[in-house]
């Protein structure tokens, strides 16, 4: 059925009889939003700096980057310094990746207009020159970014994350319930682009049919409360895919299809924004089975969020997303989801609160004062029968072990990976994903095993790549074993790929230590096993230990073993490349490898 969503899609595009093609829309400009009748926000806590919001802008939460005037250039990558060339074209016209241009996301940054909302957190904290540089840039998107034309109107994503950060601003600056109608009329240009192709977004099985669905329920019902009593379909429309989406996307532990980590924080704040609109507008209740699907989705990143510094696995395709921040927290602060989609879904508190923190949460209905103070959770246990991942934490102790377990298609050729944190450091570490649109080799290191704690047969990849986001003979796996008494446990996991390359790895975990055991066949000329360290300061002997065997003592910092040590690369924030040690063997043979990890 996705098949021939996104075939017809494609073929009605390609042939110009689409509905969406046929759309219209005059462009606006005015006033959008009006000064805050009261100061929400007392101090400065917390709070984006004006100055710098004028200055320029931080993509993908990664390094600033300064703008020439107080208007930036909507259709310019600031990383390569080039434009789009299709400024003035309608957006199906415009091909899917532009040489010339580089990686789209560079330029659809600034479009999500993650900024409307900061520069509304501003306003609320008495800021005056905020709604004047927000009514400004507003006018400028729209006098660069004629309807439907040009590349920011390409992805019904795009435009839905944009309503709902246009929603989200109202929300806080008060004006929900008396827009001007500048603003009505953007939030109805909007859902035009994304009702009539609600369809495509459901055929990706991702995060497009939550965020388009999201969109169209609560913008719908904007329109609608402000006389366009015509979007009610639209309203009708977005909460069934909601419902049906939280149905099919997420697995029986909570995991969301994309087996991301960042992704899944994208979907959880999808659905904590629709349950607080759906609140503060007191619209009918979802069903329990969605309810019952968000709370798993709210535990698993809770189980994967370290308390203390807020980071999580960089597991999964990471393009860099943050919506409906609220906050300014850090990039790879998990905590502000985790603590919003419980409070919203769990009337639970599990992190301290500052006062301005309250005070949004109390404008978007939630009443923080009523909510049970908790702890967060430290010690849990997931199989991840549906979705592959393993998770298990206990006290300051975090292990995930990646299982071949794919029910929708994989975006890395991750299986059987190993990621390790002990006391919030991340000490057995993921690539990442560093840029959807960059080289060949980098694109194949990073989405590949390379990147990963694995073992690459014949420098390939566990799958062949079929696709620039698609990977074909997707794995399967076989002999999966778990054991456990009470004081250890032991997990295996094993696959043979379209080649014939066998791989098993078990896990025995004990108190403060872990034994990788490998084993595999099938090399053809090598295969070579790998460890990601953290790039911290660590002392390597090869000679203090026996073959094919690894030692690694975290608390002394003491490498020993049978390695080759190399330096390689990982991306913990989109486009952006860091370096990092890795310990590896090559193999020659069928056999098997033990790595004894330690840390205390």
């Amino acid at each position: 059925m996705n098949l021939i969503r996104v075939g017809l899609y494609r073929l009605m595009l390609k042939i110009g009889v689409h509905p969406v093609q046929k759309i219209d829309y005059q462009s606006l400009s005015g006033e959008f939003f009006n000064e805050p009748e009261a100061i929400l926000l007392p101090n400065s806590q917390g709070i984006p700096s004006i100055d710098q919001l004028e200055k320029g802008f931080t993509p993908f939460f990664g390094r600033f980057i300064s703008f020439e005037g107080r208007i930036p250039n909507w259709h310019k990558n600031y990383y390569s310094n080039q434009e789009s060339a299709f400024k003035n074209i309608d957006w199906w016209k415009i091909p899917d990746f532009d040489p010339l241009l580089g990686d789209i996301k560079t330029v659809w940054e600034l479009s999500r207009f993650d900024w409307v909302v900061q520069l509304a957190i501003v306003a609320t904290s008495g800021e005056h020159k905020a709604i004047d540089l927000l009514n400004i840039r507003l006018n400028s998107w729209l006098q660069e970014n004629q309807p439907y034309k040009g590349v920011n109107w390409k992805c019904g994503q795009e435009a839905s994350i944009r309503v709902m950060h246009l929603i989200l601003a109202a929300i806080i600056l008060n004006q929900l319930n008396s827009p001007s109608k500048l603003l009505i009329r953007l939030i109805e240009m909007h859902i035009k682009r994304i009702l009539p192709t609600i369809s495509y977004a459901i055929g990706q099985n991702n995060n497009h049919g939550t965020s388009e669905a999201a969109a169209l329920f609560i913008g719908g019902h904007f329109l609608k409360i402000h006389g366009l009593i015509k979007y009610t379909i639209s309203e009708v429309i977005g909460r069934e895919w909601l419902e049906d989406r939280a149905k099919i996307l997420f697995s029986k532990d909570g995991c969301f299809s994309q087996y991301s980590v960042n992704y899944h924080r994208l979907a959880l704040d999808t659905y904590s924004f629709c349950e607080c609109y759906r609140k503060k507008n007191d619209l009918e209740l979802f069903s329990k089975k969605m309810y019952d699907k968000i709370k798993k989705a709210t535990l698993w990143l809770e189980i994967l969020t370290d308390t203390k510094n807020g980071d999580a696995p960089n597991i999964g395709a990471n393009d860099g997303a943050k919506i409906l921040s609220m906050f300014n927290s850090e990039y790879r602060d998990y905590r502000p989801s985790v603590q919003w989609a419980n409070l919203v879904f769990n009337n639970r508190v599990i992190y301290d609160l500052t006062e301005n923190q309250t005070s949004i949460y109390n404008q978007l209905g939630i009443k923080t004062q009523s909510a049970i103070k908790d702890f967060s959770v430290d010690e849990a246990q997931l199989m991840g029968d549906e979705d592959g991942f393993f998770i298990y934490r206990k006290k300051g102790v975090l292990l995930i072990l990646k299982r071949p377990v794919f029910k929708f298609r994989p975006s890395h050729s991750d299986a059987l990976h190993v990621d390790l944190w002990i006391n919030g450091e991340n000490v057995l570490r993921d690539g990442g994903s560093y840029s959807y649109n960059s080289t060949i080799e980098k694109s194949r290191y990073y989405y590949g095993v390379a990147s990963h704690n694995s073992i690459q047969f014949d420098s390939r990849d566990q799958m062949p790549k079929v696709g620039r986001f698609l990977f074909g003979s997707w794995l399967k796996e076989i002999d999966f074993h778990y054991d456990s008494s009470e004081h250890s446990f032991m997990i295996s996991a094993a696959y043979r790929d379209y080649l014939g390359s066998f791989h098993k790895r078990e896990l025995f975990v004990y108190g403060n230590k872990v034994i990788v055991k490998d084993q595999y066949s099938g090399i053809k000329e090598m295969a070579q096993l790998k460890w990601r360290l953290n790039p911290d300061q660590f002392n390597f002997d090869s000679i203090l230990s026996k073959k094919n065997e690894i030692n690694i003592d975290l608390r002394s910092r003491i490498i020993t073993g049978d390695f080759n040590l190399s330096t390689e690369f990982e991306s913990r924030f989109y486009f952006t490349e860091s370096r990092l040690p890795v310990v590896s063997n090559t193999l020659n043979r069928s056999g098997n490898f033990i790595t004894n990890i330690t840390w205390k």
